[in-house]
Order: C-alpha cells, then structure tokens, then sequence
C-alpha cells in the first residue's frame, strides 16, 4: 500500500502542550509532523492530563490534528477517559494503521482493546517503560495490571517499536512477545536546530560569559543521576576553577529541592546555574554556547537530549544505561561511563584535559545524529514499516 493513501490514527496519553510528560510528547510530535509533510492523513487522539484546565478539545498543531478528551477528575495520571474509549469505537474502523504510544496510562489499554476488537492493526511504542528497571517499579501494581490488561492485546500488535537496540534487548531479556520487535530511533529536525540556535545564551545568563560551561538538560527526577552529577562536578570544581555546572529543565520539586541541598552541601552554589524550562531557541541557544554535555541518567530508553546536544555539536559524556550508549560508542562520539560520581568525574575530567578529543567528539558526534537520527530518515523507516505490515 502506498503510503500516501494511509490514514493514521495515533493515541497517546499526553500531548502538545503537555509537557510535563516529558521527552514522549517533544518527539512523537516531531514524528507526526514529518508523517504530515511526506504525505500521510494524521489524527491524534489523547486526554487533557498534565493540560492546565483542559484548555483544549480539538486544535491544528503544526499541521497535525488532535482531539483532547478529558479525564475523570479522581484518575490522577492514570488518565481514565470515558470520553476517548466511545470515539475511539465509533471511529477506529476509519484508519488503515493505529500507532499507540506509551504503556501505563488508560489511553493504551483500551486503544489496544478497541483495536483487536475491531481488527484494526496497530503498532505499539513503549517508551521505555517496559524495560525492567521501569517494569519493576511499582511491581506490585504493574505486574497484574500487565498481565490482566496488557500481556494479550500487546501480542497482538502488527510490531512493537523499540527507539534503541539497548531498550529492545533490556525489555526481552524478562518480558516475552510475540509480535516483531524493530528498532527505530527517536528522530530530531537538524535543520530547524540550526536555525534555531542562532541567539547567544549569554544575553540571558550574563553569569555564564566567560565560564566553561558543563550542560545537562532533562527532567529533575530521580532517574537522570543528578545526583552522582553533582558530586561529580563538586570534586572536578576544585581542581578546575573555571567550570560551571548549568541545569536546564524542571521537574518534581521535592527532588529539586533535595538537589539544591546537595549543592549547598558541595559548597558550590556560586559554580551551579538552575535555567528553568527552556524550549526552542533558548534551549538550543544553551547548547551552542556549552563546553560540554552530560546526561547522567540511571535509566534512559533512548536519550532524546544527547542527541541534541550531539547535533548542536557538542562534545558528550553519557552512562551505559542510556539507550543510545551504544551507538556512541560504536561510532567514537562520546564518553560512556557508570552512572557511578567517581566515572562521571574522570570522564569529565578527561573531557577538559584534552581540548582535541573534545573537538573529535564534535565532528563525530555530529555525524552520528545526520546518519542514524535526522527525522526525515526516521520517518521514512516507519512508512516503510507501515507498507510492510499492511501489504
């Protein structure tokens, strides 16, 4: 089937602009928007959860369709939503293909029911979350809720989309599936980032002028490692008077506020900028004006920041639970270490001390992004993947 004659559906718990859900909603988006452009009839179903007041019911963003069903009051971020089960039944039976992106939340069980119900194919993209640290979080809910809900309509999927061979090989190592299982990456608009980092951060953070700046950029919880980061730069700060650490994003408070102690503690609140939430250019702006890059997480399916950084074209240094690592590696585009202080402060220091492996890393890790990761490529995979599966 050619793919410009497809109509696909695309259920997802969150959406634009709900953007507390993290990574998912920032690249699904990107995606879709590329689906658009090459040809293919979009429409996205998902709920108001993480949406301030439910200020949307059905908008174009960027060209993409969405129609936002509410959630029940009591549901929390479990996302229950009467409203999107009974449109998804009248209308499933319109698309060729259904694509269902996370697990956890409501809009994944009963688009999977519908679907099976109805004999509409789909594809499921996990996410990361059935990839066993995650898995076993909350094991005790997760696992009958899987085995109950899940474990039956999942098999049923035409494939299972993992966004790195990392998370693929993590998740079959204790879930079994019957369905292909490809990989295909997270993608990243490279000239839109170009355009986009054109401003000068400093402008902004008159403090960081002059600094050699070490960047995370992410969410403030518990599973990026902020806190083996930390230490880390605390130690590296002592021996190189010029770096300073800048954290960009936001997150749960509780966790910020015990990082802001940890800092205090380190004695190093004059060396440790916090941005805010930045987007676009301001966020792309940060990372043309960094030294370096680090994303120190305990559990990363993918990495969707690394490969920001990696196209703005800084040098990076990642642990080896980020589901890229092993792509950085192969191609020599970064530092992969432990998620370990004492691993993330001897490749950082490596990083500093060696001005020519940092400007290697550059180029290298530029190419890495426009040979696996530019969304045009990505989006290509998956129409390919669309006609295999409906031919």
């Amino acid at each position: 089937m050619n793919a410009r004659y497809l109509r696909v559906g695309v259920v997802t718990p969150a959406y634009w602009p709900g953007f507390k859900y993290g990574g998912p909603v920032h690249s699904l988006h990107l995606l879709l928007k590329e689906l658009k452009k090459q040809g293919l009839n979009i429409q996205v179903y998902t709920t108001t959860l993480f949406q301030k007041d439910n200020m949307y019911m059905e908008r174009i963003v960027d060209g993409v369709p969405v129609k936002y069903f509410p959630i029940s009051p009591l549901s929390g971020s479990y996302g229950y939503s009467p409203g999107l089960r009974i449109h998804l039944k009248n209308t499933v039976q319109l698309f060729n293909l259904v694509i269902i992106s996370s697990t956890w939340e409501y809009s994944t069980y009963t688009a999977m029911s519908v679907c099976t119900g109805n004999n509409v194919p789909f594809i499921f993209i996990p996410r990361g979350m059935l990839q066993r640290r995650t898995f076993r979080s909350k094991l005790w809910k997760k696992y009958p809720y899987y085995k109950i809900l899940i474990e039956k309509p999942l098999n049923q999927a035409r494939a299972i989309v993992f966004t790195s061979e990392f998370e693929r090989e993590d998740t079959l190592k204790h879930i079994k599936l019957k369905s292909k299982t490809p990989v295909i990456p997270n993608g990243l608009n490279i000239n839109s980032l170009i355009k986009e980092a054109s401003s000068n951060i400093h402008k902004n953070f008159d403090k960081l002028e002059d600094k050699f700046l070490i960047t995370f950029i992410g969410r403030f919880v518990w599973t990026k490692g902020l806190n083996n980061l930390i230490l880390a730069f605390a130690k590296l700060s002592k021996e190189f008077p010029h770096v300073h650490l800048v954290l960009a994003g936001d997150g749960e408070e509780g966790y910020k506020r015990k990082m802001q102690c940890w800092i205090k503690k380190e004695n190093i609140e004059d060396r440790v900028t916090f941005t805010g939430f930045l987007t676009g250019s301001m966020k792309f702006s940060l990372l043309k004006a960094s030294d370096i890059f680090v994303l120190p997480s305990y559990s990363e399916n993918f990495g969707m920041a690394l490969v920001e950084a990696m196209a703005a074209g800084v040098p990076v240094l990642t642990t080896n639970k980020v589901g890229i690592y092993k792509e950085v590696e192969r191609e020599r585009a970064g530092i992969v270490v432990t998620p370990e202080p004492e691993s993330i402060y001897y490749g950082l220091k490596k990083l500093l001390s060696e001005p020519d492996l940092r400007k290697a890393f550059s180029q290298r890790g530029r190419s890495l992004v426009l040979k696996y990761f530019d969304i045009k490529i990505v989006a290509t995979r998956y129409i390919k993947l669309f006609e295999e599966i409906l031919s």
